[in-house]
């Protein structure tokens, strides 16, 4: 089962970001100061935006498998229904906030061109965190099924076009920037109507055996967001905690001397980063994720271990030869993004250390699975919190201003604090009770049952129950 759904998920992991990368690209050749606009922009969409409600739809990725698993399908339903309202309301939230964004970058100490341009770029591009977050849910409930080939073809698809709609918008029209913003728009118009196409498509099709995840439209999703949220924020606290990580030290390059150099070349090295962090992650991570979550949902926590087993042996072959390939082209990457000699030769130093880091990420990837299919996000949270925050961004500050290393002494704490939050999983989930993880895991599927209302419960499967005599 893991090699059935390793390639497809690495696979759509990488193209997904690689939408992001050609964008970034095509702007890189417009010049420096169009480059760190662009950059900052990712970042505060990525840092108030997209991580937010991605961390809200990590619940989905603990309670519709283990749903799968006890092959409770109209519960599947509810959830991602809970879901999607949910992301939606916090999206509206976030997307009205932004109006004053120029504002805020500016209190933060960045210049004022770039923070005119990035500001521009990011209320262009909101409306595409709406239908990214209802893609997620979409692909949420399939991945959860195991049929994730779909999602891959359309990912394919959509990647293939992504040059020739940021060709038009940026360049053809010369829309510029605001064109790589509507580009993102676009992509994402195009990724939700493909998927929810689909969905409709084999939701018709699973009706005759009674597998449909919508049975029934209700009121049931808008009542007792309680189970799903007591996941969920936990996990947008985890995810949060770390990628927040990342992007409050972009900003801080920010205030480094010669702030588009150090800007552009965090921007590059953070692309970069993500292309050797979405391989592990599709082939170990989110893989590991589904199928330990419909283990852990039908009560075998055995095979739950072997899983987990099995994924770090692929996990660890893959980390190790995204680092070489990082390492060994360290020279040849920057030059995809820009043609600035400064930007690629900083970037190419800091590559080095990204080579190391980059196995730590790939590592924590697995475990980061782990956890979110057994339900402990707090867990999670909790060591993301004291790795990156209470040591990461100290260390940073320290080794990036202080001791006068930039944007290399910011990459080095990153890597300090990989390393101490993979140790720190790795000891938890070797020290863990399975047998019990399982019975708190039935307990919990029963209590989202429960949440249901009479009409939901009628629809649900009764589960087989031997003959006492």
């Amino acid at each position: 089962r893991l090699a059935y759904m390793a390639v497809p998920l690495a696979l759509e992991n990488s193209l997904w970001y690689a939408s992001n990368i050609i964008s970034t690209i095509f702007i890189g050749h417009l010049g420096k100061q169009e480059l760190a606009s662009v950059v900052l922009g990712e970042s505060v969409f990525n840092v108030t935006g997209f991580s937010l409600v991605l961390g809200l739809t990590s619940g989905c990725q603990t309670l519709l498998p283990q749903a799968f698993g006890a092959k409770r399908y109209a519960a599947m339903g509810i959830i991602a229904q809970k879901a999607a309202l949910i992301c939606l309301a916090l999206s509206a939230i976030i997307i009205l906030a932004w109006t004053q964004l120029e504002k805020a970058l500016l209190l933060l100490g960045q210049d004022p061109s770039i923070s005119a341009a990035a500001a521009r770029y990011i209320r262009l591009s909101s409306p595409a965190l709406v239908l990214i977050t209802l893609s997620d849910v979409i692909r949420s409930v399939l991945t959860a099924q195991m049929d994730i080939y779909p999602c891959t073809g359309i990912s394919i698809f959509t990647t293939f076009l992504t040059p020739l709609i940021n060709w038009l918008l940026i360049y053809h029209w010369d829309f510029r920037l605001d064109g790589a913003a509507l580009a993102n728009v676009v992509e994402a118009s195009l990724f939700l109507l493909l998927i929810t196409s689909y969905f409709i498509w084999r939701e018709s099709h699973l009706r005759k055996s009674g597998r449909h995840t919508l049975q029934s439209w209700s009121l049931d999703p808008f009542r007792k967001w309680g189970p799903y949220l007591k996941i969920a924020v936990p996990g947008l606290v985890m995810i949060c905690l770390e990628w927040w990580t990342y992007e409050v030290i972009v900003i801080m390059a920010g205030l480094l001397p010669d702030t588009a150099t150090s800007v552009a070349v965090m921007g590059v090295s953070f692309d970069i980063t993500t292309i050797t962090y979405m391989l592990p992650a599709g082939i170990s991570g989110e893989n590991t994720s589904t199928i330990m979550s419909n283990h852990m949902g039908a009560g075998n926590y055995g095979a739950a271990q072997l899983s987990l087993r099995a994924a770090l042996g692929m996990g660890s072959g893959t980390v190790l030869v995204t680092a070489s390939a990082v390492f060994a082209g360290r020279s040849v990457w920057p030059r995809i993004f820009t043609k600035d000699s400064k930007i690629v030769a900083l970037a190419s130093s800091v590559l080095v250390i990204l080579s190391v880091s980059s196995i730590f990420d790939g590592l924590m990837s697995i475990f980061r699975g782990a956890v979110t299919a057994l339900g402990r996000q707090l867990v999670g949270a909790s060591f993301a919190f004291v790795c990156y925050w209470c040591v990461g961004i100290p260390l940073a500050v320290l080794l990036g201003f202080r001791a006068g290393l930039g944007v290399q002494g910011f990459w080095l704490a990153l890597l300090v604090a990989s390393a101490l939050g993979c140790t720190a999983m790795g000891v938890f989930l070797g020290r863990l009770d399975w047998e019990m993880e399982s019975l708190r895991i039935a307990a919990r599927v029963a209590e989202e049952e429960g949440s249901a209302s009479e009409e939901t419960e009628r629809l649900l499967p009764v589960p087989d129950v031997p003959d006492a005599t």
